[in-house]
């Protein structure tokens, strides 16, 4: 076998490995933090549409800040792009704690 067939062949092999990883890392994070189906239950569309957030404790939603912010490093990490959901979950979340600490000031 000639360089060049082999290392096609490896690089395939890499990107299988990687798509494999991939899906199950992600299946880790549905089980820990999936992402909400709006249609599936009224909570779920609460949380999907971030109504549920005025109605979670400190402590709730540091822990969802936590989740959300490890969820999307770890798209970042395999270059993937994160749902609108996601990027929006972070930015509301920290929008709510700054609310209530302004409030709490």
């Amino acid at each position: 076998m000639d360089a060049p067939q082999q290392s096609e062949r490896e690089a395939r092999a890499t990107y299988e490995e990687r798509q494999k990883t991939w899906v199950r890392v992600l299946r880790g994070l549905d089980r820990n933090y999936p992402e909400p189906d709006p249609f599936d239950t009224y909570e779920q569309w609460q949380q999907f549409s971030q109504h549920d957030l005025a109605a979670m404790t400190i402590d709730a939603l540091k822990k969802d800040r936590r989740l959300a912010n490890y969820r999307l490093a770890v798209y970042e990490k395999y270059q993937r792009d994160p749902s609108f959901w996601l990027t929006e979950r972070v930015q509301r979340v920290d929008d709510e704690l700054q609310r209530r600490k302004d409030h709490v000031e």
